[in-house]
C-alpha cells in the first residue's frame, strides 16, 4: 500500500531503522490491579480478532513502513503475538514516568512488527496504573487515536468535526436527493 502525500512526509524511512515521528498518549487509570495480560486480551477483542491480524476498520494496526526507490509503502506484517507489542515496564529508582515514557517514545520499532506499542507502567506508590500507548504518525493521527481510545475504554469523546462520516461529494449528492425527492412530491 502506497502512502499518501500527507503520510509520506511523516516517513523519512523504514520504521524498525527510524521511527522518530510517533504519536503518543498517557492514561492514568485509578486502579493498581489492572495486568498486561488483561490489556492483551482486550486490544486483541477490540482490534485484532482471534487471528491477530486487525479487524475491518484497524487495517493499519498490523502495518510497518518500508521504503523502496525512495517512496514509502505500508507493509502487512503478521503478528504472531502481543508480548513484544504490549508489555510492563517500571519506573526505577531516581527517574519519573515521564523519562520512562519519553524514552520508550524514541525507541525504534522491531523489524517486521506493527508500528504501534502499548506500555502498562504500575504506579504503586500512587495506586494507578498508567497505559501508554504509541503509534507512527503515518498510520494515526489525532482523531484516529481518539476513536482508538474511545473503542478501548467504551467511552466518546466530543469530535470537534460533527460529521466525520461525510465528504463534501456525498454533502451535495444528499441535497440533489432531498431536493429531487421535494420535487416528486410536489
Amino acid at each position: 500500500m502506497l502512502l499518501s502525500g500527507l503520510d509520506v512526509m511523516q516517513c523519512p524511512g523504514n520504521s524498525h531503522e527510524k521511527s522518530i515521528v510517533n504519536f503518543g498518549c498517557v492514561l492514568h487509570v485509578k486502579s493498581s490491579a489492572i495486568k498486561v495480560e488483561q490489556l492483551r486480551e482486550l486490544w486483541k477483542d477490540k482490534f485484532l480478532g482471534n487471528d491477530l491480524q486487525g479487524l475491518l476498520g484497524y487495517e493499519n494496526l498490523s502495518l510497518c513502513v518500508e521504503t523502496f526507490g525512495g517512496y514509502s509503502f505500508g507493509k502487512r506484517v503478521k503478528i504472531d503475538s502481543l508480548e513484544k507489542l504490549i508489555h510492563e515496564r517500571n519506573v526505577d529508582d531516581g527517574k519519573c514516568l515521564e523519562e520512562v515514557v519519553a524514552e520508550w517514545l524514541l525507541e525504534k520499532y522491531s523489524k517486521d512488527s506493527p508500528c504501534w506499542e502499548l506500555i502498562l507502567v504500575p504506579l504503586e506508590s500512587a495506586n494507578e496504573t498508567a497505559v501508554a500507548f504509541k503509534i507512527h504518525h503515518a498510520f494515526a493521527d489525532g482523531y484516529s487515536v481518539l476513536h482508538i481510545l474511545d473503542k478501548l475504554t467504551e467511552n466518546q469523546s466530543p469530535y470537534l468535526v460533527k460529521d466525520f462520516e461525510s465528504n463534501c461529494i456525498q454533502q451535495v449528492s444528499s441535497i440533489h436527493i432531498r431536493t429531487a425527492v421535494q420535487q416528486t412530491e410536489s
